[in-house]
Order: structure tokens, then sequence, then C-alpha cells
């Protein structure tokens, strides 16, 4: 069997473009009727962040993968928010969680925060990612008087299990704190709201 070179992160980047529908993708966003939503995906096009669905995976595969999206950042390219859309069929709040974490991580470089995002490797600074990207997405919710009770419970027990992991890694709860107030900075910037 050959050996399979692995994709440089720009090869990944346009791997998963060409993989996307931006059609089918502002098609289902449209359809989701909140005010402040629809101000939020207008902020990402006004910002050059990309947001499309999977035409990559099977149906199988869409389903098996556990993620709902994925945000690439590079340094000179415009963010990428890929969505899994089979695994968001009916249900709205899912989505707009889905699409309200993707974009906290796409204001990354914008922001400050990475010039491409930590891979899983990197445990410290992935997990701490992802507090932001969940505290986020949970102020754009409450915000947005999005009703997404479901979503924002399930994101405040998976920032629960982020944060025990950060503290078996000896980070400071400050280091937390920190990337807490970096989502709710992240969220008013995507928002347009002050402090």
């Amino acid at each position: 069997m050959p050996d399979i070179k692995p994709m440089t992160l720009d090869e990944r980047y346009d791997w998963i473009r060409d993989r996307m529908d931006f059609a089918i993708m502002a098609s289902l966003l449209d359809e989701i009727r909140n005010a402040g939503f629809q101000k939020l995906i207008k902020r990402l096009s006004q910002l050059g962040i990309m947001i499309g669905a999977d035409t990559g995976l099977t149906s199988a595969q869409a389903m098996e993968t556990p993620r709902l999206g994925l945000t690439v950042v590079l340094p000179a390219r415009p963010p990428l928010i890929w969505i899994n859309v089979l695994k968001h069929a009916n249900s709205e709040a899912k989505l707009a969680d889905t699409a309200a974490h993707e974009a906290i991580h796409a204001t990354s470089a914008e922001l400050g925060r990475h010039d491409q995002l930590p891979e899983l490797d990197d445990a410290r600074r992935y997990n701490g990612e992802e507090i932001c990207a969940l505290v986020g997405a949970n102020t754009i919710l409450r915000d947005i008087d999005f009703p997404a009770i479901t979503e924002i419970a399930r994101n405040k027990k998976m920032l629960r299990d982020h944060k025990k992991i950060l503290e078996r890694l000896n980070c400071s709860k400050r280091f937390v704190s920190e990337r807490e107030t970096e989502g709710q900075s992240a969220a008013r910037f995507l928002l347009h709201t002050s402090a």
C-alpha cells in the first residue's frame, strides 16, 4: 500500500473549501427567522468568513463523524466554517448553535487569539479555545433570544468537561477565566455590541 502524504494546512483548507456548498448553506441559514441570528450571518459575510455545507461525505459518513462543524483559520486566507448539515436535519436550534460556535472560532485570528486554530495535540490551547467557543456561542444564543435551551445546557456540560481537562493539565483558574472572557468578547464583536 502506498504511503499517503499528510495534508498541509493549506491543502486541508483547499480540500474542505472544494467540498463545501455555499448556496445550500445560505438557504438553510436564511430559513432561520431570528433577527439576531440573521445579523450574525450578515456579520460573518462582512468579515469575509465563508460558511458552507459539507458535500464530501456520504450520508453514512456524515452521521458517523462526531463533528457538527469545523473551522479552519490560516494566515492570509478567509476563515472557513464547514457545517455537517445532515447532523442538523430538522433542528434550527442545533444549526444556530453550531454556526455560533464555529463563528467564535473564526474570529481567532481577527481578535488575536491564534493565527491558526490549535490542534488536539496541543491540549492546553485546544481546550482553552473550546472554552472560548462554548462561552461565546452561549452568549450569542442568549443575546439574540434564540430558543436553544437544550443546546445551551449541552454547551455548559461540555464547558465543565473542558475545564476538568485543563485542571488535570494544571492550568490556572485565571487561564480558564481569560478564555471565558475571550468568548464573551468574540460574541460581542460578532454581534457589534459594547461591553
